[in-house]
């Protein structure tokens, strides 16, 4: 038989597993919308500095957003931080230099999924980047052929081409509707 002490015993060590393993609070997500021209580590150091009560979160999910607008709104919590520095960009850079730096941060961006073998999708991203930002097709495909993407590939040439068309199509314009 078992005494009435093993019993207790047992079931103090029971609470005392239960208690060390017990959470210490909730599971806790954030979310963080950047835009594809966006500089990532700078999105998410303006996110925490702006919602510090973020910085113990267990998961940090970051949505790349493939629009080029800033609209001129109110910002939400998960865009307030790419966009405050979207529009520190426009106040500091001439037109051309920010279009340069958001056209190579976007082409960085696509050009990371190489990697999976998807250099036809990257091209359309590419192609579409270049005709936004009026960036020269030889610097594109410079940076296409470092990152190891055979841009003579017929398929490659055709998806850049593709994608030129969208972004010429949408046009310019609509990452200035902030400030300018």
């Amino acid at each position: 038989m078992v005494s009435l002490q093993t019993i207790k015993r047992l079931s103090d060590e029971v609470n005392a597993l239960q208690a060390r393993y017990a959470p210490k609070r909730p599971w806790k997500s954030i979310s963080i919308t950047r835009a594809v021209f966006s500089d990532p580590e700078a999105v998410e150091r303006r996110h925490f500095e702006l919602f510090p009560e973020d910085e113990d979160s267990d998961v940090c999910l970051v949505n790349v957003y493939h629009d080029y607008g800033i609209d001129p709104g109110p910002d939400c919590k998960k865009e307030a931080a790419w966009k405050q520095l979207a529009r520190e960009e426009q106040a500091r850079l001439s037109l051309p230099d920010l279009h340069d730096l958001w056209a190579r941060r976007a082409i960085a961006f696509h050009l990371k999924k190489v990697r999976a073998g998807e250099s036809h999708f990257v091209a359309v991203g590419i192609g579409e980047t270049a005709a936004r930002f009026q960036f020269p097709e030889k610097r594109a495909f410079a940076l296409m052929r470092e990152a190891g993407v055979n841009i003579d590939d017929d398929r490659v040439r055709r998806s850049f081409d593709h994608g030129k068309t969208v972004g010429s199509k949408i046009g310019v314009t609509l990452c200035l509707t902030a400030t300018r």
